[in-house]
């Protein structure tokens, strides 16, 4: 009889022990899911400001050519959307003056788009780094490009 009783003993003891285990388990995880829920996920701010109708006309020696073109500047935080907002129309002033140098006007209109993918940031962006410190570091995307 004692010996049957220490074998309970000794179950109901791997019993509590396994119970213990799996509850100090399951709570621990729970405590760092809680916590990854808590951190606040550091995200990058982007943010686009949009730059609609700019027109632009030159005569490059065989016809007139009417360019119209919207953008998007990328914006990586607060401050530089909100100063890009305030200065579009000198942004706008800006890319007309990139668009009349001779580097642009003397390409042929087969060629524009893929000209302006390749070296229309280059040209922007110090016009940008100008209106804002981080305008530096923004990406000028051609979203609307019609050539007449």
């Amino acid at each position: 009889m004692n010996k049957m009783i220490i074998v309970i003993g000794l179950l109901l003891l791997l019993l509590v022990a396994a119970g213990g285990g799996y509850y100090y388990q399951t709570q621990s995880s729970l405590v760092e899911a809680h916590k990854e829920i808590e951190e606040p996920a550091s995200e990058a701010y982007l943010a686009f400001v949009l730059v609609n109708d700019i027109y632009y006309s030159s005569n490059n020696g065989k016809r007139t050519k009417l360019i119209a073109m919207d953008i998007a500047i990328e914006a990586k935080d607060e401050l530089s959307e909100t100063e890009f907002k305030k200065n579009i129309p000198r942004i706008k002033g800006e890319i007309l003056k990139i668009l009349a140098t001779p580097k642009y006007k003397n390409i042929d209109d087969a060629s524009l788009l893929t000209f302006i993918n390749e070296n229309f940031n280059s040209d922007v962006n110090p016009i940008l780094k100008k209106i804002s410190s981080a305008g530096a570091y923004s990406q000028v995307h051609v979203t609307k490009l019609i050539i007449q």
